[in-house]
């Protein structure tokens, strides 16, 4: 098989469907909406090889070229399956495009050939584009002008329509381009892979621009939205970057690395569409609007832990004078707790009847601040060395983690001791979280894993969470979604209940975020520490 290149990408399934997000911190502005992307769901294409270029058409129609299975696929806007299209002739295709008119356009790797089917013909027609040499992306304008990226030849060519020959467009010296877009200005849009980066060639000039998304790291595919915001893919932990009309700085899109990606669509409504041709998949990610709003929290230097009660009140743990806040659902105020500015706390937790617990690091000791109480009180905890982070049953029984001694805790309601539960080969561990069945789960920060121990056991087993970096926190929600904060990777990821399907949480900007708590009604709460701010996401 004769490729220009293979590039991989890592791609996970976002599955929110909707959210809002509210970010609590002091010195930050007060208001500041965005658009983001917070639906990502795997699309019905069974059977594929290594699905590679993508294309959309105004319908929402999708166009697959399947690399390796030399296929040329269609999936009709709403369908549940896909059908193929005529594609005999087909060695190593990767880029597909389509006009106005429904006409395909495929450019054929392995046959240095740019091919078109016609809207409903029975067979492919080669374009007259001579001396092509691994041909990668291919783009058609409104006016049916064809542009393809000669990789080997380090150009860009264009065949006007109608036209016997191509021309090359003025991109200068080129070190390997690979995707292309145009808009709807015929303005056109270069990757050049190995350069690390996007060119955009203005409509009429002879010059073109480098566009403003820093070092990309081998920029593999490039899109632009009906309002000329671009789009492209990379090799990165942030796979996807978008530059809005007129920014100056990308912003990444909740896309993070889990597989293999290859093409890159976008469609009139904003909908990415990204090919994973290592998992084999196709997905589609919707954009939907959200509201970030900001609200002091005085003092607090570096927020620690989160916790949330039945009511939607939230506590946070952090540094200052004032170390626990409190903050009642629908207030846009702090209040302090009444715990000692010596105290260092970390995890937080609040049992249904409404009594605090705060681990204390430094001082080796769990507080409780009982509902109404006017100061907190230790529990025993002898054999504790450093806790780390605190859970509570519905049964007021108390999970903590002992960060130091590798050991998760049980405090059982009443007891005048914990017993250790049996955890083994436990490094670091830090947040921890019960389930309504009894179910301990702990983030084994430093093996950069989350456990499981179920109800009765006595072995922990490993939940499907790959590529996680120094995990500090989870959380359990009513459904038995499992959801951790990923320190070393700045997000925050989600485990559906009963599933491997995990999905990154579109929180931007993270910076360190140290643990997460879900309140019933789904909202997401996560103390962003590098940021000193407490984010709130909350479902729509």
């Amino acid at each position: 098989m004769k490729t220009a290149l293979l590039f991989g990408l890592l791609v996970i399934l976002v599955g929110a469907t909707g959210v809002s997000i509210k970010a609590m911190v002091s010195d930050r502005p007060a208001q500041e909406s965005v658009v983001s992307y917070t639906s990502q769901v795997a699309l019905p294409f069974t059977h594929l090889g290594q699905p590679w270029g993508v294309a959309v058409d105004a319908a929402g129609n999708l166009y697959i070229a399947d690399h390796s299975s030399r296929q040329l696929m269609k999936l009709a806007a709403g369908a549940d399956a896909p059908t193929p299209l005529p594609s005999e002739g087909l060695s190593d295709p990767t880029g597909v495009a389509v006009d106005g008119a429904g006409n395909v356009y495929v450019a054929d790797n392995g046959n240095d050939t740019v091919w078109r089917l016609a809207a409903g013909a029975d067979k492919l027609t080669a374009l007259p584009i001579d001396g092509l040499e691994d041909p990668d992306g291919v783009a058609v304008d409104a006016e049916a002008n064809v542009y393809v990226t000669d990789y080997s030849n380090r150009r860009v060519v264009k065949l006007a329509a109608g036209a016997a020959s191509a021309s090359v467009l003025p991109f200068g010296t080129l070190r390997g381009p690979v995707g292309v877009a145009v808009d709807s200005a015929n303005n056109v849009y270069v990757t050049d892979n190995p350069a690390g980066r996007v060119l955009k060639l203005a409509a009429g000039t002879n010059e073109p621009a480098v566009l403003p998304f820093g070092s990309l790291h081998h920029p593999t595919a490039v899109a632009v939205d009906a309002r000329d915001n671009v789009y492209v893919l990379q090799m990165n932990p942030d796979p996807v970057l978008k530059l809005a009309a007129g920014a100056t700085i990308p912003t990444p899109l909740p896309i993070y690395v889990g597989s293999k990606a290859a093409g890159l669509a976008v469609d009139t409504d904003g909908t990415l569409v990204v090919t994973d041709f290592g998992e084999h998949k196709v997905v589609r990610l919707a954009p939907g609007a959200r509201t970030t709003t900001t609200v002091s929290f005085t003092d607090l230097v570096y927020p620690n832990g989160v916790a949330v009660d039945g009511a939607g009140t939230v506590y946070v743990t952090g540094r200052g004078d004032n170390p626990v806040w409190k903050l009642g659902a629908g207030a846009d105020t702090p209040t302090p707790l009444p715990f000692s500015a010596k105290t260092d706390p970390v995890g937080a937790a609040v049992d249904p009847a409404g009594n605090l617990y705060v681990a204390d690091f430094d001082h080796r000791q769990l507080l409780k601040l009982a509902s109404g109480a006017r100061a907190p009180v230790p529990l025993p905890l002898n054999g504790i060395e450093y806790p780390a982070a605190v859970a509570a049953d519905t049964a007021g029984n108390l999970y903590i983690t002992d960060w130091t001694g590798n050991r998760v805790w049980k405090l059982t309601a009443g007891a005048e001791g914990p017993t250790m539960l049996p955890f083994s080969d436990l490094r670091d561990p830090q947040g921890v979280a019960v389930d309504a069945a009894g179910n301990v789960y702990v983030a084994d920060s430093g093996n950069n894993r989350v456990l499981r121990m179920a109800a009765g056991s006595t072995t922990a087993t490993a939940l499907s969470l790959t590529d996680l970096n120094s995990p500090t926190g989870v959380a359990i929600d009513a459904a038995g979604d499992v959801y951790v904060a990923d320190r070393g990777n700045n997000r925050v990821v989600k485990l559906a209940a009963d599933s491997a399907i995990v999905s990154a949480l579109p929180f931007t900007d993270l910076n360190s975020p140290q643990a997460v708590a879900v309140d019933t009604a789904g909202t997401v709460y996560v103390t962003d520490s590098g940021n000193a701010r407490i984010v709130q996401l909350s479902p729509r």
